[in-house]
């Protein structure tokens, strides 16, 4: 459908990695732009609208579409169409179909989505070669780390641009396409046309219409990135060019000239990341045109064609205009649309209906239409009566859902709490044994003569929360063995300390035996200290009774 071109226009153009937003007519006035890096399409087509508005003109320019000039019968679509025709041009349009593209590296999402700069990329390229140089046994600081540390990028950036990388791993091609043909040309009779075909898979088409339809948009045309501003851009030079050729992040977009008409077109990955002098000028030296016109989509892709050299030469042009790229694309998609005769054809945004005549089934068709008009009349009669039986059905499944997830929520929380119970009871009977003997302990001091209870009313004294005393024994009366437990090790030199001072008050030595990693009654993992407890001054007698644990 033809544009009024003084009509302010949305331009939505996607070149895999982030949303440009353009509002501009065909003339180029008052024009307004924005670009967003993608996380979720259609939220960040959101983004976009929010920033320029809706108008009621809108047009999608995206590398999910591709763009093939192909020699096809005269008056192809009048002679066949349907399921027949779109095989066809699937067949013809075989070498061009990217079947099973490439997962994009993290650098080339970060690159493409001007976060990171190609030179940017390459230091923190270089940097995670000299640490594996530096340390072949370890591995390299993953490449959104280092850029985070290097403070290139933000932690949310980092995570937009690998989700958006686990998005497109994910896509899946199904193989069934939409074509687009342009309008056919007059043409010699029993010669095929030249004619530039379009194709979009049917799921890339279903997620674009989805995307713009939440955000309240009616697409008018879907236009492949690729030669769909290269007649703007060639309008725009001083002197002509036979070979068009636009310089993205991640791809070059090529177009072909005969006379002022185009021939042919190409996309060329840029496989290598990060772009470099070198590719670039690869990139001009293979193609083979008389005379070339380049224009980049950032300053720093600018900056790398003339560090090549080759636009010092009469062959290689490299246009500066003020004009950016994108608005050149969306300029140039504008003038796609409005002029139907220019070659590239939109893709369908709906599926065109075939011709009755040319289905299958048009015969049979007929001599059954009485019957079949019956039968789903009455099956929607059937229908109808049963919606509100349907309703109160769903509406009764909702309710059970509900009530099952809040009875297993139930049983989940009495489940936690007898674990915990059970968790209780166990320490209790761990802690029985202890407290136990702490009491027997209590009562045999009471027992003990003047020099037993001091001694042992120390020790208990010099416990801590984390230590506990396993053994006090003495086989001569004379010197004493202590046996005790500590959760750590400075505790338990805290309580060889205390001890120490507290006994030389009462004219006792201690000296630390041992002490070596071990678990305590509890089964927790510690420190089991051996002391020996000596007096010094004359030897203590002991009776019997104390000569025990």
């Amino acid at each position: 459908m033809p544009l009024p071109s003084n009509t302010p226009t949305l331009v939505i153009i996607h070149d895999g990695f982030s949303l440009y937003g353009v509002v501009t007519t065909a003339g180029a006035k008052d024009t307004s732009s924005v670009s967003v890096p993608i996380t979720e399409l259609s939220d960040t087509l959101g983004q976009v609208v929010a920033q320029l508005g809706r108008p009621k003109q809108v047009i999608l320019v995206t590398t999910d579409i591709t763009i093939a000039t192909l020699q096809l019968p005269p008056g192809l679509e009048n002679i066949t169409a349907g399921d027949e025709l779109n095989k066809m041009l699937k067949w013809e349009m075989q070498p061009y179909l990217e079947l099973n593209p490439m997962t994009p590296m993290l650098g080339q999402i970060l690159v493409a989505q001007d976060r990171l700069s190609h030179q940017q990329l390459g230091d923190l390229i270089e940097a995670q070669k000299q640490q594996r140089a530096d340390n072949p046994a370890a591995a390299a600081t993953p490449l959104g780390e280092l850029a985070i540390e290097r403070g290139f990028i933000e932690q949310e950036e980092l995570n937009s641009a690998v989700s958006l990388q686990i998005a497109l791993s994910t896509t899946e091609n199904t193989g069934e396409y939409v074509f687009g043909l342009p309008a056919s040309e007059q043409a010699i009779p029993g010669q095929n046309q030249q004619r530039h075909v379009t194709a979009i898979t049917r799921d890339d088409r279903a997620k674009w219409l989805s995307a713009f339809k939440k955000n309240g948009l009616n697409l008018d045309a879907m236009l492949p990135i690729v030669g769909v501003a290269a007649g703007e851009i060639a309008s725009s030079s001083p002197s002509p060019a036979s070979t068009i050729i636009e310089v993205h992040n991640t791809f070059a977009s090529i177009t072909h000239f005969t006379g002022n008409k185009a021939s042919a077109f190409e996309y060329r990955p840029l496989p290598i990341s990060p772009v470099d002098t070198d590719q670039i000028r690869n990139l001009i030296d293979r193609i083979n045109s008389p005379s070339k016109l380049l224009k980049c989509a950032t300053g720093e892709l600018t900056e790398l064609v003339h560090a090549t050299g080759e636009t010092n030469t009469p062959t290689v042009q490299l246009d500066e205009s003020t004009k950016s790229l994108m608005e050149s694309i969306a300029i140039g998609a504008i003038a796609t649309v409005a002029r139907p005769a220019s070659g590239i054809a939109s893709v369908p945004i709906k599926n065109p209906p075939i011709p009755l005549n040319q289905r299958a089934f048009y015969k049979p068709l007929l001599v059954s239409i009485c019957v079949a008009g019956l039968i789903i009349a009455a099956e929607f009669f059937m229908a109808r009566s049963l919606l509100p039986i349907i309703a109160e059905r769903d509406k009764q499944e909702k309710a059970d859902l509900a009530a099952h997830e809040k009875m297993d929520e139930v049983n989940e929380l009495k489940d936690r709490i007898g674990i915990m119970d059970s968790k209780i009871d166990a320490l209790n009977a761990e802690i029985a044994p202890i407290q136990k003997r702490n009491r027997l302990i209590g009562n045999s001091l009471g027992k003990r003569s003047d020099f037993h209870s001091t001694l042992f009313e120390v020790v208990a004294a010099a416990v801590g929360d984390e230590v506990m005393l396993d053994r006090l024994s003495s086989r001569n009366g004379h010197t004493f063995q202590l046996e005790a437990w500590s959760l750590t090790q400075e505790k338990a030199d805290l309580f060889v300390k205390q001890l120490a001072d507290a006994l030389a008050n009462h004219s006792m030595t201690v000296l630390v035996e041992s002490t070596r990693p071990a678990k305590g009654r509890l089964n927790l993992e510690g420190r089991q200290i051996m002391l020996r407890i000596t007096p010094i001054t004359e030897p203590v007698v002991l009776t019997n009774e104390g000569t025990g644990e």
